[in-house]
């Protein structure tokens, strides 16, 4: 998408503030995007991140007043996963609504390793670490703005979780068929590589479950037996 003389290829699949003479190199890339710069983002008043990320702001409002150009279009979905996007957008969009979607860890840890080969537990203690920083965001939002859902209730009843998302975000809720709820030649979301592909996702047997090591498995029960917040939502994680 290209108006008012701006280029918005650098919408990449986690866009946050990266000086221009960086822009092209992956490993800066890679740093700038890193949500452990999220705490000290929090520092800083939202008037001075307008001066210091003053760039950005701007293709930012360029790119919503494109989007406001749109026909028919009530929202906007981000789906970067990027909280510290979620800090600097808030500055301009202080009524941003968050969802945040959990997966089971067990699961997450065995999709995680099907695509890249890493330790295990530093897989998990990011996992730890992401879901605690979005439950402190949440925290912070208030019921209003913030509305955590498991990913497998989202696959086990994906109507009936979307229709909630629907009044969350003060949608009129649909009466049609779920499938058709969703423009497939209209839709995209910034950040994701899964556009159109959301009839894919069908509830099958964790393959978790006899795939990953004992080792692994246990791991992770005495990681979140050390997380009080996420004690309550362990039944919505089909947790065994």
């Amino acid at each position: 998408m290209i108006s008012k003389g701006s280029s918005f290829r650098w919408l990449s699949s986690n866009p946050t503030p990266i000086p221009g003479l960086l822009a092209s190199n992956k490993y800066a890339a890679t740093v700038f995007r890193k949500d452990r710069w999220l705490h000290l983002c929090r520092l800083v008043p939202a008037s001075v991140r307008l001066r210091m990320f003053n760039d950005y702001y701007r293709q930012n409002l360029c790119f919503f007043e494109s989007l406001d150009q749109l026909n028919n279009k009530t929202h906007y979905f981000d789906g970067c996963k990027s909280l510290l996007r979620v800090e600097l957008l808030r500055a301009i969009f202080p009524d941003t609504k968050i969802v945040h979607l959990i997966k089971n860890p067990k699961a997450y840890l065995h999709s995680f390793l099907k695509r890249e080969k890493r330790d295990y537990r530093a897989i998990v203690k990011g996992w730890v670490r992401y879901h605690a920083d979005a439950r402190d965001l949440g925290e912070r939002l208030g019921p209003d703005s913030y509305r955590l859902v498991t990913f497998e209730e989202l696959t086990r009843n994906p109507d009936q979780v979307v229709q909630s998302l629907y009044r969350f975000m003060g949608v009129p809720e649909r009466l049609d068929a779920f499938d058709r709820w969703v423009d497939l030649g209209s839709v995209h979301v910034v950040g994701s590589r899964s556009k159109n592909v959301f009839r894919q996702v069908e509830e099958q047997q964790p393959k978790w479950r006899s795939e990953l090591q004992a080792a692994q498995l246990d791991y992770i029960d005495r990681a979140v037996e050390r997380i009080d917040w996420l004690q309550p939502i362990l039944p919505r994680l089909d947790w065994v």
